[in-house]
């Protein structure tokens, strides 16, 4: 994913853990446990 600028931590921790999300049920994974330190994804999921 391109992005023109600086974005925010909680941007680029959401923009990760979707991309790991996709990776791991794309390898089969169907039980997921994330650690999150962005409360505000953390909310956002939550």
């Amino acid at each position: 994913m391109w992005t023109y600028g600086n974005p925010q931590p909680r941007e680029v921790e959401a923009w990760s853990l979707k991309a790991a999300i996709s990776w791991l049920t794309d390898l089969g994974f169907s039980s997921i446990i994330k650690e999150l330190d962005c409360k505000l994804v953390v909310d956002g999921i939550t």
